[in-house]
């Protein structure tokens, strides 16, 4: 089925992805397998032309770049406090920072959710094995004004992405 809609979106190339609703765009987007390079992705979604993406990196790394631009209607500010937080874009990463009395940080995922502030959030079953549900808690956080290290970061990492014109 998948493999069926792939085709017909790749032979309306200009069909704008807008036409599906967001949680069908992610699905698409996290059932892809990865391309060689981002113009086969582009040839068959389109997608390089309507949401943010990093450039030069995988298409793993991109795959949650372009979930977290739909889910965020590619807010910049969002995706570059996330890549502030963690360039790697490993859902599963740990803080690297040591506090002053040597122990590492209790934070997690693709925005550093501080465990001790956020326990509901870190402890759901969902954190580690549902990387749409981790990244829309994010995007939750950030509207909510939650304070995020990335965010002092945006005059370097917004330099990493190309965003379409909104």
């Amino acid at each position: 089925m998948l493999d069926l809609l792939l085709y017909i979106l790749g032979l309306i190339k200009d069909l704008e992805p807008t036409v599906l609703y967001d949680d069908d765009k992610i699905a698409i987007v996290q059932e892809l397998e990865p391309y060689e390079d981002n113009e086969d992705m582009e040839v068959a979604l389109n997608l390089l032309n309507y949401y943010c993406y990093k450039k030069d990196v995988d298409f793993d790394q991109n795959r949650h770049v372009i979930t977290a631009s739909i889910i965020s209607n590619n807010d910049l500010d969002f995706i570059g406090t996330l890549e502030g937080e963690n360039d790697t874009w490993d859902s599963q990463r740990q803080s690297d920072y040591i506090n002053q009395y040597g122990y590492r940080e209790d934070s997690w995922g693709f925005c550093q959710v501080h465990r001790p502030s956020h326990s509901h959030i870190v402890n759901d079953p969902r954190f580690f094995t549902d990387e749409v549900w981790q990244l829309k808690e994010c995007w939750r956080l950030y509207q909510d004004g939650v304070a995020m290290y990335g965010k002092d970061k945006l005059y370097k990492t917004k330099q990493r992405f190309q965003c379409p014109n909104k």
